[in-house]
């Protein structure tokens, strides 16, 4: 196919590119490049033993909504099997193998068809599962040349990349005919598939993986761990924040903290970078702030600057705001607040959750917000209504329940290929 043909010319071109600045990349980058298993140099991994299952995500958010596959993979005790997986960042494949049942973790080779053939080659998978929507058309042809069986798993196509794939559709449909399937969260997902060129039989719905990493279990310590903090008392967590929308959190615990008294406030940005900024905000606004990490600091809101500890604190916190949803950022994993049995309020644009969100809702359990005054209504209606909280509280463990059951699916679909 001509299209092929011109993709596998523009990495030969981007890999002379690369060569000739390597040495500015070096600099700058150090060993975060990862060049030599960018390119799949001999000497930069070692194939694992056994029979190999490939797991490629592209970030660590992606390698945790796959962690509920490992791990049941991981719990079958299969002596001879290997879970490796190759993500993009080396953050993902640093941290992925302390958080993941995953024996080996590098990088994915660049998308260069012969660069993939000799990468799959070497390692020999039984089983391809690729994650959410990395469509990468090297990779997939080599799979299908190799006679490698390919699963795109948890499945989904945004509403702002939708249009893009659609307009693409006839180089997309010549990369899906090569998956032996794809497990999509929900029926919008599986029909976009089906939109840009995947076959219809190849699509099926399978659930949220996501939802598979709620559980009520996990947030035990969540209340001793908002004490160890210093916070007590009716505590309002904004978790996984973007833009304006600290700022706004901010403006609500002020126009209520006269009212209810209790009310505390931490807030968790989606990057820890954003938290210079969330500090500057606060102090315009007459408020005071201390970092997590900083016990010996005084401020009455807390910033979250530590990895891995927000699950956790959903489960010590009185209500929680899911942020990425008050801009256009189509929302973050609104089950994680949710499994921790507390009301859970967010903004309209949560497209890449909508299903969640849609159960949320319907269930009592989560509420849509427009801005400041939405949630100073919201909060001031749970803080006075303990009825109305407990309902709310009851509804989100309700949807967590409904909404599990993606892994048993996925792994009935993937069963064939792993003996």
């Amino acid at each position: 196919m001509i299209i092929f043909i011109l993709y596998d010319l523009f990495f030969a071109l981007a890999l002379v590119i690369f060569f000739l600045s390597l040495p500015v990349w070096s600099l700058i980058f150090g060993r975060r490049l990862g060049w030599r298993q960018r390119l799949g140099l001999p000497g930069s991994w070692r194939r694992p033993a056994g029979d190999v299952v490939l797991f490629h995500a592209a970030s660590l958010g992606e390698v945790g909504a796959m962690t509920p596959l490992m791990r049941k993979l991981a719990r079958e005790r299969k002596p001879c099997r290997t879970i490796m997986l190759t993500t993009l960042t080396t953050n993902a494949r640093d941290l992925a193998p302390e958080r993941t049942p995953v024996r080996a973790a590098r990088l994915l080779p660049f998308d260069f068809y012969p660069l993939m053939v000799i990468f799959l080659r070497r390692l020999r998978p039984k089983l391809i599962i690729v994650a959410e929507t990395e469509l990468w058309p090297g990779l997939f042809r080599a799979a299908r040349r190799l006679g490698i069986p390919l699963f795109i798993v948890n499945g989904r196509i945004s509403d702002n990349s939708y249009p893009w794939y659609r307009y693409c559709r006839l180089v997309f449909k010549g990369v899906l005919v090569k998956v032996t399937g794809i497990l999509t969260r929900d029926a919008v997902d599986a029909e976009r598939y089906r939109r840009i060129g995947t076959p219809a039989g190849k699509v099926k719905v399978c659930g949220d993986l996501k939802a598979e990493l709620s559980s009520g279990a996990d947030y035990v310590a969540g209340r001793r761990l908002m004490k160890q903090i210093g916070l007590r008392g009716k505590v309002l967590i904004g978790g996984s924040l973007h833009g304006r929308e600290a700022a706004d959190l901010l403006r609500v615990y002020l126009r209520l903290k006269a009212k209810i008294r209790d009310l505390r406030l931490l807030l968790a940005p989606r990057h820890l970078k954003h938290l210079a900024s969330i500090e500057k905000k606060a102090a315009s606004l007459g408020v005071t702030t201390r970092r997590r990490s900083d016990q010996r600091a005084r401020g009455e809101v807390v910033l979250l600057d530590t990895h891995g500890e927000l699950a956790s604190l959903y489960g010590g916190a009185w209500v929680a705001f899911v942020g990425g949803s008050l801009v256009r950022r189509g929302g973050q994993n609104l089950l994680e607040a949710a499994a921790a049995g507390i009301p859970v309020f967010f903004g309209p644009h949560v497209e890449n959750f909508r299903a969640i969100a849609r159960l949320l809702q319907e269930g009592g359990g989560g509420h849509c917000v427009r801005g400041v005054d939405d949630i100073v209504a919201f909060i001031s209606t749970l803080a006075g209504e303990k009825r109305a909280y407990r309902k709310m509280a009851a509804g989100a463990l309700d949807a967590v329940k409904e909404s599990r059951g993606a892994v048993a699916l996925i792994m009935k679909e993937l069963k064939p290929y792993l003996h």
